[in-house]
């Protein structure tokens, strides 16, 4: 890891690293075109929620939400120009093109130019437009929660900047991260408390640096307290802006978005956030954690033989090709017999190795007086190193490229791929080997696993042969899109233009695609909303501001322990809907004949009307 930021390059990789990347992702946007939406699960919230603000409804008074309000601010302002599927998906590749071309910028200076676009490429291939579970929605495009790519975004901005604090000392980028990690926190609280340990540890290293320096000392404290001052400035201005409309209490409340549920213990200990985590089975999570990091070392070992043979035989090209030869055959035919979702399981020790050997190599530096430029680019990493570890903490047992983990395991995964491409053939040379072969079999081995998950993701996505929805709102979908589409002919035929429709326990996208508003303010009925905002408040509101027709779509919550609406959960709110409704049409699963599909009910003759205006 002792390389220096002048070993820098190739002009012609980073001349020509831009144009590749941009070229992947645009055959990525044209591959996966309208598949990366899940028509019934979460992503309706995200697309519903900014198109109702952009029609002037408010946040939190009008539409319930439990995230900050960044994310539904930034996307009304686009659906205000076009509310669209198709223009939110446009907007968010745009985005994801500026992270992936930041972030290889960014690795390649800190490392190597190569080592920038084999991060880049790792973020295209395994994390941008993939679909690795039934489930879609964990993708940059069309991701299941706004808040989690913008958080990972903004927290890459907001660390590069700091950065340019400890390279120049500078107080106004102190200052810029400051309010740019602001801004993180109006997002998801778990990206935020990684970004705020990652730059405690970054100001900490340059009062280290400076401390013996009075001058330089002073400078440095002020830079850093005007920085912090700034973090809580744009939640005031949430809170100031919300209480235009909000009481102060609620106010305050609303902004905080999730981080008001941290202290909800029975939330935290719910099957699905214990799976999530990997503590369903602490042993089993643990056994593969060992499992892959073996396996890893392992590969590593073969081919470091490798290339000190190459070295001695003096044919490094035969070797090369042979050595990727065989991890790709070996890869193929071990395939079947490991667990791909958990290649990522050591991510958490590997990160610690390398900032421990990252702390070291920092300690050594203080002491014999390197450039200062080369101190800030270990002091860099080491910042890196700390917020892809503090992002793993929720899944640390379970780190993944799959579910949380194309958020929350990017930073990880971008990192460990960065540091390995530019520090193992270096390291391999030292130890009398051809970087050549070294080179060779860190692709072949990074083949093996980006092809071993795109075809996961080709299966999923050649499902998606049905579509629903039309022009901008079109979306590939799969077996479930019989059962969606017969649920809108018959809205469409029974439901006037004017009547309201909600969709229980879940699919928002539904609203999107019949042009009928809800009555309510909670669009999901699911057991984590009913935990977060509590089942008897939903409930109020449901009697309060009950709509003229429900559409209950069957939705398996088996993750939260809890299968089935109004069987396993929510009875009593199933046993008022029956009460103050009728069935006008039952719709058959059209992929599990034992349970329905959907019904739309008809609120009973009778009863006052609740038409939106």
């Amino acid at each position: 890891m002792n390389h220096t930021s002048s070993s820098i390059a190739s002009p012609r990789i980073q001349r020509w690293s831009p144009l590749i990347l941009t070229a992947v992702w645009a055959v990525g946007l044209w591959l996966t075109w309208g598949t990366w939406a899940d028509p019934q699960i979460d992503f309706g919230r995200e697309l519903y929620v900014p198109s109702r603000m952009a029609q002037g409804d408010v946040l939190y008074r009008d539409l319930a939400y439990f995230n900050g309000p960044l994310s539904p601010v930034v996307n009304s302002l686009i659906c205000r120009i076009c509310p669209s599927l198709k223009s939110l998906s446009l907007a968010n590749a745009l985005i994801l093109l500026f992270a992936v071309l930041g972030s290889s910028h960014w690795l390649g200076r800190l490392l190597t130019p190569g080592a920038g676009v084999a991060a880049g490429l790792t973020f295209l291939l395994l994390f941008a437009f993939n679909q690795y579970l039934p489930v879609a929605n964990y993708n940059w495009i069309c991701p299941y929660s706004h808040e989690m790519t913008h958080g990972v975004v903004l927290a890459g901005l907001a660390l590069s900047l700091i950065c340019r604090f400890i390279s120049t000392g500078s107080r106004a980028w102190m200052m810029a991260s400051g309010f740019v990690a602001g801004l993180v926190m109006l997002t998801k609280c778990e990206i935020a408390i990684a970004l705020l340990g990652a730059m405690f540890v970054g100001c900490a290293l340059v009062c280290w640096r400076d401390w013996w320096q009075p001058d330089l000392r002073r400078r440095t404290i002020i830079s850093i307290v005007c920085g912090w001052l700034l973090v809580p400035v744009p939640l005031l201005l949430a809170i100031a802006l919300l209480c235009c409309w909000l009481p102060l209490p609620v106010a305050v409340e609303s902004a905080l978005g999730s981080w008001v549920h941290l202290s909800q213990s029975e939330l935290r200990s719910s099957p699905f956030y214990r799976a999530v985590m990997g503590t369903t089975d602490l042993t089993n999570s643990l056994t593969l954690m060992y499992g892959w990091a073996m396996l890893y070392l392992a590969v590593l070992g073969v081919i470091l033989i490798a290339a000190r043979q190459a070295v001695s035989n003096s044919r490094p090209r035969a070797i090369a090709a042979g050595l990727m030869t065989g991890i790709i055959l070996g890869g193929a035919l071990l395939s079947s017999k490991i667990e791909l979702e958990s290649a990522a399981r050591p991510w958490p020790v590997v990160l610690c190795l390398f900032a421990g050997l990252t702390l070291l190599m920092l300690r050594d530096a203080k002491h014999r007086n390197i450039p200062p430029e080369e101190f800030a680019r270990m002091a860099s990493l080491l910042v890196l190193h700390c917020f892809a570890g503090l992002l793993l903490l929720k899944i640390l047992f379970f780190s993944r490229f799959t579910h949380y983990g194309f958020a929350l395991g990017l930073p990880a995964t971008l990192l460990i791929v960065a540091t390995t491409w530019a520090d193992w053939p270096a390291w391999v040379q030292v130890k009398n080997g051809s970087p050549l072969v070294a080179r060779a079999g860190l692709v072949a081995l990074g083949f093996v696993l980006v092809a071993g998950y795109m075809q996961v993701s080709a299966s999923y996505l050649a499902e998606k042969t049905d579509t629903l929805g039309t022009g901008r709102n079109k979306l590939y979908v799969d077996e479930r899109g019989d059962t969606l589409r017969k649920l809108l002919i018959e809205i469409d035929e029974h439901v006037g233009p004017n009547e309201t429709l909600a969709c229980l326990p879940e699919g928002a996208l539904i609203n999107v695609w019949s042009d009928r508003r809800t009555s309510l303010k909670y669009l999901n009925f699911v057991p984590a909303d009913l935990l977060m905002f509590g089942e008897k408040v939903m409930f109020a509101d449901l009697q309060a501001h009950p709509p003229d027709w429900i559409a209950l779509i069957d939705r398996d919550t088996s993750e939260y322990g809890l299968a089935r609406f109004g069987q396993d959960y929510a009875q009593e709110l199933s046993r008022w809907i029956n009460a103050q409704y009728e069935t006008i049409s039952t719709i058959e699963n059209a992929t599990d004949g034992r349970v329905f599909g959907a019904e739309l009910l008809r609120r009973r003759k009778g009863l006052p009307s609740m038409t939106s205006e």
